[in-house]
């Protein structure tokens, strides 16, 4: 079973939900670079994950009719990233807007 670093695992791993048919394109970040996303602009590549499964699950629920989760095969990507180099972690501090970090409306406060 895979544990990430808070559980005693050893490397960080990334949870993923994709359509099916997007399974084998998953980490190319493509549809990112071609429309944009919430922390990237249009001709950027990034692949959004989350650190659990179950938040993976939620984010694809969120975004998508939630019949098109019990209609559409789904894939749930693991990814083991063991070089943690290239891993950029954002503190506090150095967030833009401390209102991104309380709940509510974006830039209140």
């Amino acid at each position: 079973m895979l544990l990430p670093i808070a559980l005693g695992g050893t490397e960080l791993i990334a949870w993923r939900l994709d359509q099916a048919i997007h399974t084998s394109t998953w980490d190319t970040g493509d549809d990112a670079y071609r429309v944009g996303g919430l922390w990237n602009s249009k001709g950027m590549r990034a692949v959004y994950c989350s650190i659990d499964p179950t938040t993976a699950i939620l984010e694809g629920a969120v975004h998508k009719d939630s019949r098109a989760l019990d209609t559409i095969l789904h894939t749930l990507t693991a990814a083991v990233i063991a070089d943690m180099s290239e891993i950029h972690i954002v503190g506090l501090a150095s967030v833009p807007n401390a209102s991104w970090l309380r709940p509510g409306m974006p830039g209140t406060g």
